[in-house]
This record gives structure tokens, C-alpha cells and sequence, in this order.
């Protein structure tokens, strides 16, 4: 559904856009072949010895589609926070990632919870203040086995007061109330808990039970779900639907924790997410917004004495293989909040 010569009557557009989830695609067949040597497991990045990256990107790759680009990352409901050793060594990591991506040209999309903002609430810790300030975009992790034991069971005003105390810390601790939101995927009434408590954007839509992702969720352009009763709900479109659901891009639905980038972080990893990234750009459409994010943890660092090693890693991804597709003008930097702000922009364009 471009903007060039397509008109329809509204009564059209929605019988189309529920059956074929507004034209945006889902079918990997073009990009993978579903094969183990398509996926990285953290095992096999442990293991490998590749001194330098493989795989590459073409500027001229696809249709020319430009596509947003996203660092995501997740602060996990980790109960060792309460440690002031572990909170301020990922704290330090959290601070270092903010500073490389920063350098390149991009903020983060720092998506939090408790225990971590409890503790630096507590401690009077202004890191998240300071990077809201520096443009990073505050959002919302929400782990509902960790914040509503028998959370299925629960009603929905459960559901919005437990919403409602994480959102409050988040707050609290960075004086920003986030609009963005990943988690309580298999909640049918999430939607509506949402908006009770002013969210607006939710991400990173996967089955916590298998951390499977349906092919339909891998694509690259957002869309207004329709509810969140089902997955076929999720992935239809709504045209006047109050949520946006942006997409993390055209990553293997084959492989294990797909939008996630393996760990450790070496070259074997990132070589990973260079392919997925390379495969967003060529299902990229230049009529559309394309958005893509990759997702990362304070956590997910080896040990303290590799974190240089992996640093550097990442350093030299960003400086290699995304710097010079920014500089083409194929990807550019976006937090979510910026990626759904373009999004409004082009469907106010739409006939």
C-alpha cells in the first residue's frame, strides 16, 4: 500500500489489509533458506576465532529503500542489581554502549525495569536522567512472570497498576514517562492495559515459552495492530488502531532468539546481524518506513576482562558496516519514538 496511484473505500481497505497484514509481507523464502548455517548460536560465537567480519552491504543492495536504524536495549529484571558489584558493572556498560553509539551518531533505546531502576532510585543514581537528556530514548521492558506471579490469571486492573509502578519508577529515576513497550506478548487484553496507562508503541514481539517470533512479526514496515487478543490480531491491521507496532526487520524466523544478537559479542556474532540487517535493506521499500532494531543486554558481556575485546568488536561493526551506509544515506539513526513519528507522517500521506 505505497502512495502512488492505489485508492480505495475505506470498507476495501480493511477487508485487505486483515487478510494480507497490510501488504507488508511476512514470507521469508527470498531471504533464508531456513538452514542452521543461517543462525549463530552463543555456543558457536564462543567458539569462533574470526579475527575480522565476512559479510558485507551493498549500497545499492534492494530498492533504495532507507531504513531507520535502532540499538534496543533490554535491562532485565535480574534480582543480582540489588548487588552494588553487578549493578554498577552494567551500569558502566549501559554508560559505554550510550557513549559508542553516541560517537557513530545514534541514541539507544533503553527499555527498563524493576529491579534496576529501583536501585538506582535508590542510590540517587542520575545516569538514566542524563542520558534522557543526551537524546536516549527511556522505554519500558516489562517481564510479567517477574511482576505478576500468575499474571494470566489476573485481571486487568492488575495488569495497569503493575504497568503503572514500573512506568512511575522509569520516571522517577530519568523525569521521562516512556510511550514505547516490549513484553506481556501473550496477555490477550494488553492493548487495552497499555493505553490505560498512556503507552503507545510496542516492539520485540516474541512467544516468551519458545522466544519463537512468527515470520509475520520479521518484516520491516510498522503497522496499527488490531488487538492483541491473538497473533493473527497482532499482525492484522487496523487502520484506526490507538497502538503502533514497529517491527525489528527481516531477521531468520528460523533461528533461536532471532532479533537478538548473539553473545559473546565477536565477529561471528555481528557477522549475524549484518546478514539480517543486509536482508532489511533489500525488502526495503522506498514508498514506506523501514525500521530495524537489534537488541542487546548490559548482560550479555562475557565476563568484565572480555569487555574490552567486545567493545572493540562493536566498535569496529559500527565504524565498518553501518558508518558507510549512513553516509550512502541507506540507513539512518532513529530512536523508536522517531520511527513511529515518520510512521504518522507517511500514513497522513496515504490517499
Amino acid at each position: 500500500m505505497g502512495r502512488k496511484g492505489r485508492r480505495l473505500s475505506l470498507t476495501g481497505f480493511v477487508a485487505i489489509v486483515a487478510l494480507a497484514g497490510f501488504g507488508w509481507g511476512g514470507d521469508q523464502a527470498p531471504y533464508y533458506r531456513g538452514v542452521p548455517e543461517e543462525c549463530c548460536t552463543s555456543e558457536e560465537a564462543r567458539r569462533s576465532v574470526q579475527d575480522g567480519f565476512r559479510e558485507t552491504i551493498p549500497f545499492n543492495i534492494g530498492s533504495g529503500g532507507v531504513v531507520l536504524f535502532a540499538v534496543g536495549v533490554h535491562v532485565e529484571p535480574h534480582l543480582e542489581y540489588f548487588d552494588p558489584i553487578r549493578y554498577e558493572l552494567d551500569r558502566a556498560r549501559l554508560l559505554r554502549l550510550a557513549e559508542q553509539v553516541e560517537r557513530h551518531g545514534g541514541r539507544l533505546v533503553i527499555q527498563l525495569q524493576r529491579p534496576f531502576t529501583e536501585v538506582a532510585l535508590r542510590g540517587g543514581d542520575t545516569l538514566l536522567a542524563d542520558l534522557a537528556q543526551r537524546g536516549h530514548e527511556l522505554a519500558l521492558h516489562f517481564h510479567e512472570d517477574f511482576h505478576l506471579p500468575q499474571a494470566h490469571a489476573r485481571p486487568i486492573s492488575d495488569w495497569v497498576a503493575a504497568l503503572r509502578r514500573e512506568m512511575d519508577l522509569i520516571e522517577a529515576v530519568s523525569g521521562r514517562r516512556p510511550t514505547t513497550w516490549s513484553g506481556g506478548n501473550l496477555y490477550p487484553q494488553m492493548f487495552q492495559a497499555a493505553l490505560a496507562v498512556g503507552l503507545q508503541t510496542n516492539i520485540n514481539y516474541k512467544d516468551p515459552r519458545s522466544q519463537a517470533i512468527p515470520t509475520a512479526f520479521l518484516v520491516v514496515s510498522p503497522w496499527r495492530p488490531a488487538s492483541s487478543a491473538s497473533v493473527d490480531t497482532r499482525a492484522a491491521h487496523d487502520p484506526v488502531g490507538k497502538i503502533v507496532y514497529v517491527p525489528s526487520g527481516l531477521w531468520p524466523a528460523h533461528c533461536p532468539g532471532a532479533e537478538g544478537v548473539p553473545k559473546p559479542y565477536t565477529y561471528r556474532a555481528l557477522d549475524y546481524l549484518t546478514v539480517a540487517l543486509r536482508n532489511s535493506l533489500s525488502a526495503a521499500d522506498p514508498d514506506k518506513v523501514n525500521t530495524f532494531i537489534l537488541t542487546v543486554h548490559p548482560g550479555d558481556f562475557l565476563a568484565p576482562a572480555d569487555d574490552e575485546a567486545e567493545f572493540a568488536v562493536w566498535e569496529a561493526w559500527l565504524g565498518q558496516v553501518l558508518d558507510p551506509l549512513v553516509r550512502a544515506g541507506r540507513v539512518r539513526w532513529a530512536t523508536v519514538a522517531e520511527m513511529v513519528e515518520a510512521y504518522c507522517a507517511w500514513e497522513a500521506g496515504l490517499p
